[in-house]
């Protein structure tokens, strides 16, 4: 599904790992996920009340895996068991390509176990952590008409 990925690199794209990360996205990216929600809710049809609850914790878990925080050593190492943490979800937004193929969970770190995609640390440990998209640093990258626009423009990472 790499043709999705200039729209989701709008979200990858910012400088900064901090709440308002999970809130940038291309009003393009949310149109596509709501339809197949909708598509599976018809197929699936789970109890309004499920619906609710997945929807409401998913939203809850975008703010805090990108959120700007770290929790103490032993409370990491506790949480990553089961949830993705933003420490984990940090190393989603490398700019390290390896790094990017990793940690898609949005709540659960057991889909990324499961398919072999977890992972804990780094290639460079924490101190080399680059987030962004490569090609992204300038500070009109982060305007609004640039954003919108973004995803039909060549990838600056490939030049």
């Amino acid at each position: 599904m790499a043709f999705l990925w200039p729209i989701h690199r709008v979200h990858h794209s910012d400088p900064d790992f901090d709440v308002s990360t999970g809130a940038r996205f291309h009003p393009l990216e949310p149109v596509l996920v709501q339809a197949v929600d909708l598509g599976l809710i018809l197929l699936l049809a789970p109890p309004p009340a499920a619906v609710l609850f997945a929807k409401l914790a998913g939203v809850a878990s975008n703010f805090f895996e990108h959120a700007n925080a770290s929790t103490p050593a032993w409370a990491e190492r506790i949480l990553r068991a089961g949830i993705v943490t933003p420490d984990l979800h940090r190393i989603h937004h490398s700019q390290g390509i390896v790094e990017q193929n990793r940690n898609f969970g949005e709540i659960f770190t057991c889909w990324d176990r499961l398919f072999g995609t977890y992972k804990g640390q780094t290639a460079g440990g924490d101190k080399a952590l680059v987030i962004g998209v490569s090609g992204y640093q300038d500070p009109r990258s982060l305007e609004m008409g640039e954003m919108l626009t973004q995803p039909f423009h060549k990838d600056r990472g490939s030049e």
